[in-house]
């Protein structure tokens, strides 16, 4: 979905402990930032306790309002992403 919705600003941003950081990039052919997030002070703030656990997806919302966290069961669609691109939010 990355790929559909770059050129309108949609950035996928995957944090991680610090080891591995290219590798894990480069497993998953991912040209998207994977940035260090040790102890995971960035990701607790995001991340629902109940749905912690990796990988998980939240997405946030200029100004960093979390406006959807990962479920069981469903998945991340056009129609949970395009509400809050540049002009349209």
């Amino acid at each position: 979905m990355f790929e559909q919705y770059e050129d309108q600003g949609f950035m996928p941003i995957t944090m991680m402990t610090e080891g591995g950081l290219k590798e894990w990039a480069d497993a998953y052919e991912l040209t998207h930032p994977v940035v260090a997030d040790r102890g995971f002070p960035y990701y607790s703030q995001f991340v629902d306790s109940s749905t912690i656990g990796m990988p998980n997806l939240t997405l946030l919302a200029p100004g960093l309002e979390v406006i959807w966290r990962e479920r069981a069961g469903y998945h991340l669609l056009a129609s949970d992403i395009e509400p809050y691109l540049p002009g349209n939010y």
